[in-house]
C-alpha cells in the first residue's frame, strides 16, 4: 500500500512538472510566432518602398522559404506530444517537447540572419557636419545681408570691404573681439562664424600638452560635429593668455605682554600659477608685501625669487597635473635637489562654459626623490584660483 501511494504521488509530481513545462513551452513559442508574424510583415512592407528594399526581399527570399516548413514541422512535433501526454507517456512527450524546441530555435536563427542581412544592406543617411543649432540660425537669416548706416547722413566704409577681407580681418583678433564683432548686426554674426576662424584657433590651441597627441583632436571634432568654435568653447584647456591667482589667508594667534588680551594676526599670502605653451609652469607663493599688481609684470622663465617653483603641467579633460616642481634656486645654484612638489588641478569655466577660468587645487604632495616618500601638504588655508589675463603673455 505505501509503494502504490508513493508511486502515484511521482506520478502526480513528474505530470506536474510537465505540465508547467508545457505551459512555460507554449508561452514561448507564442511570443516567438508574434515576433516572426511582425517581422515578415515588417520585411513586406519594407520590399515596396523603393529600389534598395526591393533587392533585400529579393535576396533573402530563398531565406524565408524555410520558416513555413519549420513551422508546420513544429507543430506536427506538438501535436505528437500531446497525445503522448494524454497516453501518460512521459518520456516521449518529452522528447516531442524538446524536439519542437530545437525546431523553434532553428526558426529564430534563421530569421535572425535575415534580419542581419537586411541591416547590412540598408542604406543610412550620413549626417552633416553641421550642428542643427547653427544651421537653424543661418537659415533664419535673410540671404542678402549687409552692413546698415546708424545715422544715414554719415558714410560706411565697412560695407565697401568685400567679405573675403573681413573674414582675414578677422582671423587676426582674438576671440573676445571676434565675439564683440558679431553682436554688432546680423552680417557681423554670419562673419563670426566661420568654420575657417575658429579652425585657426583650434589648430594653435589644442596641442599637447593640451591633449595627449594631435591625432585625438579629429576625434573629438567628431564628437561635435566638427563645429570648431563649439569645441573650442566647450572643450576644456587651460588657458596661457594670463595667469591664475588665488588669494588665500589665515589668522594666526600673536603673542601679547597683556594676559588680558588676545592678539590675532591675520595672515594674507597669493599664490600665482602661469602655464608656458611649452609644457612648463611657473608656480610662485609671495606674501601680502608683493601683490600681484608687482608681480604679474616680472613673472616669467627668467625670474629669479623666493618661493618660485618651475615644473611640468598636462592636462587630462579637467585634470591638470603638475609635476616635478622644484625650486628655481636650486636650479641655479646646481646643488643637489631633495624634494620635489606634485600637485593635481580641476578646471572648471565659470559662470559660462568657453572661460576655464578657475582652478581648484586637488591634492598637493611633496616627494622625496632619495626613499620616494610622498607626504601630502595641507591645504586648509588653500583657495580656488582664478583667471586674469595678461595683454604682455602668449595669446591662446
Amino acid at each position: 500500500m505505501p509503494a502504490s501511494r508513493e508511486s502515484r504521488d511521482n506520478a502526480f509530481e513528474e505530470s506536474e512538472e510537465l505540465r508547467l513545462f508545457r505551459e512555460a513551452w507554449k508561452a514561448e513559442v507564442r511570443d516567438r510566432h508574434e515576433q516572426t508574424t511582425q517581422f515578415r510583415s515588417d520585411h513586406h512592407d519594407d520590399s515596396i518602398v523603393g529600389r534598395p528594399e526591393a533587392a533585400i526581399s529579393s535576396s533573402s527570399a530563398a531565406g524565408h522559404a524555410v520558416p513555413p516548413l519549420t513551422t508546420k514541422a513544429a507543430l506536427a512535433v506538438y501535436h505528437r506530444a500531446v497525445q503522448h501526454e494524454q497516453r501518460s507517456e512521459i518520456d516521449q512527450a518529452l522528447q516531442c517537447y524538446n524536439t519542437d524546441v530545437a525546431q523553434d530555435h532553428a526558426l529564430d536563427a534563421v530569421e535572425k540572419v535575415a534580419q542581419d542581412l537586411k541591416s547590412s544592406l540598408t542604406l543610412h543617411d550620413i549626417e552633416s557636419p553641421t550642428t542643427a543649432t547653427l544651421g537653424e540660425i543661418l537659415s533664419n537669416l535673410p540671404q542678402d545681408l549687409k552692413f546698415e548706416r546708424e545715422i544715414e547722413e554719415e558714410g560706411l566704409p565697412i560695407a565697401t570691404l568685400p567679405d573675403e577681407l573681413l573674414l582675414h580681418i578677422l582671423a587676426l583678433l582674438d576671440t573676445t573681439s571676434i565675439e564683440r564683432f558679431a553682436l554688432v548686426c546680423r552680417k557681423a554674426l554670419v562673419l563670426s562664424l566661420d568654420s575657417g576662424i575658429w579652425r585657426h584657433f583650434v589648430t594653435r590651441a589644442y596641442v599637447p600638452p593640451q591633449v595627449p597627441h594631435k591625432d585625438i583632436v579629429i576625434k573629438l571634432l567628431g564628437g561635435f560635429r566638427f563645429d570648431y568654435r563649439r569645441f573650442f568653447i566647450e572643450q576644456p584647456r587651460v588657458r596661457l593668455d594670463g595667469v591664475y591667482i588665488a588669494v588665500c589667508y589665515y589668522v594666526r594667534p600673536g603673542l601679547s605682554e597683556n594676559p588680558w588680551v588676545n592678539t590675532n594676526h591675520f595672515i594674507t599670502y597669493y599664490r600665482y600659477l602661469r602655464f608656458l605653451p611649452g609644457g612648463e609652469v611657473l608656480s610662485l607663493l609671495t606674501n601680502e608685501e608683493n601683490e600681484p599688481a608687482s608681480i604679474v609684470p616680472i613673472l616669467k622663465p627668467n625670474l629669479r625669487m623666493k618661493g618660485l617653483l618651475r615644473g611640468s603641467w598636462r592636462l587630462n579633460s579637467t585634470t591638470i597635473e603638475l609635476t616635478d616642481l622644484v625650486d628655481v634656486s636650486a636650479l641655479t645654484t646646481q646643488s643637489n635637489v631633495r624634494y620635489v612638489f606634485n600637485m593635481v588641478l580641476k578646471l572648471h569655466s565659470r559662470p559660462v562654459l568657453g572661460r576655464w577660468n578657475k582652478l581648484d587645487i586637488a591634492t598637493y604632495q611633496t616627494v622625496n626623490l632619495e626613499t620616494q616618500c610622498e607626504s601630502p601638504v595641507a591645504l586648509k588655508n588653500e583657495r580656488p584660483l582664478w583667471f586674469s589675463k595678461v595683454r604682455s603673455y602668449t595669446s591662446i
